[in-house]
């Protein structure tokens, strides 16, 4: 059973996503709303166990085996947002011994993109660890290090590049984008939708709010059967566009 039909969904654009659940409140929270995906930040503790948290924070009062169980047993989805290499294999090691039934993307960060840092994972490296480990997956999410640069965008080689790299991985591929640098790039973007048969996941952070501006943009712009929106507000909710 593919996402859309195991949410009884038309499109992508239909899919109600949580962002960055990475602490036991937030997950019983989203586990017992409406949201569908929930995602999820990896790295490993000093201790070498999988806990859900985002760099820079190293503790966290959720472990990988805590969020992932409970999200399958609320028959939801799950985006793991890979944060270290070495955490890579372990889990999906734990995933296949799980035999879940429920949707998974798993996701890294591969490739330098607007004011981001130097990326920690190889994209080919990342590709085929997940073809080998957990070839299962419904989606591989592929991301670029982004940060905040009010003159950045992605440029061409930034999405020929991944692209190049996407059609690399026998799993299907959705391209993840941060929603504030679409406008200044839409002319390399749109090469994902022209000249790819990858979709993308549109994210956003809490910090920046999504004006109406912006989201009338992306109605106008996308593709909603080749788009997943996982925007959040101020708050850390999800949003609609």
């Amino acid at each position: 059973m593919n996402v859309l039909d195991f949410f009884k969904v038309k499109e992508p654009w239909d899919v109600k996503w949580a962002h960055g659940v990475n602490d036991k409140k937030r997950l019983e929270t989203f586990r017992s709303s409406d949201v569908m995906m929930i995602e999820g930040d990896i790295s490993f503790s000093e201790e070498n166990k999988a806990i859900m948290a985002h760099p820079p924070k190293k503790t966290s009062d959720l472990t990988f085996e805590e969020w992932i169980t409970s999200i399958a047993n609320s028959h939801k989805g799950a985006k793991l947002d890979f944060k270290d290499p070495k955490v890579v294999i372990p889990v999906l090691n734990r995933l296949k011994e799980l035999n879940l039934s429920i949707p998974i993307f798993l996701n890294a960060d591969v490739l330098r993109g607007p004011g981001g840092d130097s990326p920690k994972f190889e994209p080919l490296e990342f590709i085929n660890e997940c073809e080998e480990f957990y070839p299962r997956a419904d989606y591989l999410s592929l991301g670029w290090t982004v940060g905040y640069d009010p003159l950045g965008k992605y440029t061409l080689k930034n999405v020929e590049d991944m692209i190049e790299f996407s059609n690399k991985s026998p799993i299907p591929v959705t391209l993840s984008v941060l929603i504030y640098y679409m406008p200044s790039s839409w002319e390399a973007l749109k090469m994902i939708f022209e000249n790819s048969k990858d979709s993308i996941t549109i994210w956003s952070v809490k910090e920046i709010p999504i004006d109406e501006q912006l989201k009338n943009w992306v109605k106008t712009h996308v593709d909603p059967s080749r788009t997943f929106i996982d925007a959040i507000d101020e708050n850390g909710f999800p949003i609609k566009l």
